[in-house]
């Protein structure tokens, strides 16, 4: 995949209080714009949805945080030490995948940590909240923008597509009066369906978008790399290349507009 945008020192927090919102398959996305042109950035990926995972089992090397409170120092440690290694250059990317129903926790116990550690080491945090046509989903995204106007965090709002949300459904949250007031500094993009079975196969093979789209299948077992040879064919590696390729370009220029945004205003 040929790709032509850089983005690091960024915090992503994939973050929403409601599951089956499709935070772990944003998280994939941001993956894979955050390792760069040529995949050549180093990215860290925590997950905290420790009792239903996906990003710990699609990407072996995240590491599991699950958080409880301010005093689960272990799950806190994971998170604070990538900031550090994010702010000294050990790390370029690092992507937070929060767990259903913890935003309260996030909110009164670790944002306060995180908005003082990424001051001090010169980070950003960029915070992905997935939309879909629930409006419990929009107002808990809303009001986290409300609060991120005043804290200096970067919103990306990403209107999902996935599992049947058709554009027009979403007529009333585009024309939300508290959606239009926080934007700028939040920003909006839109996740296209990719169609169910290829993500549904890729996770029950624990294979993300990328490793399809370069058939990264080695790490399977003979049966699992006998299921993804057969589902995955060339043809279908080169649509979801090109899928995933469009979904970085698209990710990475909102994410850098949504970094401007707050920049300007801290200036």
């Amino acid at each position: 995949m040929s790709r032509q945008y850089d983005i690091k020192k960024v915090l992503a927090i994939i973050l929403a209080d409601k599951g089956g919102v499709g935070k772990s398959f944003i998280a994939q996305i941001v993956h894979e714009m955050m390792k760069g042109p040529d995949e050549q950035h180093s990215v860290f990926c925590i997950d905290s949805d420790v009792g239903n995972s996906s990003t710990k089992q699609i990407f072996p090397d995240a590491e599991f945080a699950g958080v409880r409170d301010a005093n689960d120092i272990a799950s806190v440690g994971v998170i604070t030490k990538s900031i550090r290694d994010l702010g000294n250059g050990v790390l370029d990317g690092v992507i937070w995948d929060t767990a259903a129903g913890s935003e309260e926790i996030v909110m009164d116990s670790i944002m306060p940590i995180l908005l003082r550690l990424a001051a001090k080491c010169k980070i950003k945090i960029v915070v992905y909240r997935p939309i879909t046509t629930s409006q419990y989903t929009q107002d808990g995204a809303v009001a986290f923008a409300e609060w991120a106007k005043e804290n200096d965090v970067a919103v990306v709002f990403v209107r999902n597509l996935g599992q049947g949300r058709a554009a027009k459904y979403f007529a009333d949250w585009a024309e939300l009066p508290d959606r239009k007031a926080v934007m700028p500094p939040a920003v909006e993009a839109t996740l296209p369906d990719l169609g169910c079975w290829i993500a549904d196969e890729a996770a029950s093979l624990r294979l993300s978008l990328g490793d399809v789209a370069l058939a990264r299948f080695d790490r399977l077992t003979e049966k699992g790399r006998a299921v993804a040879d057969r589902k995955f064919t060339p043809a279908v590696q080169m649509a979801v290349a090109d899928w995933l390729e469009m979904r970085c370009d698209e990710f990475a220029a909102i994410t850098a507009e949504a970094i401007a945004n707050i920049s300007k205003k801290s200036a």
